[in-house]
């Protein structure tokens, strides 16, 4: 079951609280779509990390906190998928990613995702997300509004989301076996 008193629409975050997952974008996106939205939340999850003071304080002091914005510190596996797989769309503003997990995770679940143009995070959702440099609030708001005012657009994001399938180890093998070729041509 998703999390008490969360909204039917939603936005949702998930990774520690950290400079480089950037869930200043994502507040930012809350603080520019919400009041016209009153319906729509941003849900973050994710413990607290390292040099968040300012994070925190900005958002246990928000005006909507409880209402169209929450904080979960820890959700188990099963409110997580939840969360997941009922959210409108998922955020990932990081501005490095490692591998990506919370997009593949979210595609895993159908649900849209709009990730930053950071680390392997492109890698990760390949062709069945939308980008965005992490940075750029403004093109971060554009293309959550339009999610979230466009039902055609939703729609299509829904069916690339579903249509994703998560790399295997044999995809990474053929990968690493086209790649070795044009490696050493020039030896």
């Amino acid at each position: 079951p998703r999390c008490a008193a969360v909204p039917d629409r939603y936005l949702l975050q998930v990774g520690t609280l950290e400079p480089r997952k950037n869930q200043e974008t994502s507040l930012a996106v809350l603080d520019a779509l919400a009041p016209d939205r009153p319906d729509v939340a941003l849900v973050l999850v994710g413990k607290r990390g390292w040099k968040v003071d300012d994070l925190v304080r900005r958002i246990e002091r928000h005006p909507s906190l409880g209402r169209q914005l929450f904080w979960f510190e820890e959700v188990d596996d099963t409110q997580l998928r939840s969360l997941y797989r009922h959210a409108t769309a998922c955020l990932t503003p990081a501005r490095y990613e490692g591998r990506g997990v919370p997009v593949m995770e979210a595609l895993h679940c159908g649900t849209p995702v709009v990730a930053s143009t950071g680390g392997a995070l492109p890698e990760a959702g390949g062709a069945a997300a939308d980008y965005v440099d992490p940075d750029a609030t403004e093109g971060w708001i554009r293309l959550v509004a339009e999610l979230l005012d466009d039902p055609a657009t939703l729609e299509q994001a829904r069916r690339r989301a579903r249509a994703w399938r998560a790399p295997t180890w044999d995809d990474a093998a053929d990968a690493v076996a086209s790649a070795i070729p044009a490696a050493f041509a020039s030896c």
